[in-house]
């Protein structure tokens, strides 16, 4: 449960970096 957490943080992290 927490890796989804965690996945679903980094995605997001990758997604704005990748806008930017």
């Amino acid at each position: 449960m927490f890796y989804s957490i965690t996945h679903c943080i980094l995605n997001g992290l990758l997604l704005n970096h990748a806008y930017k």
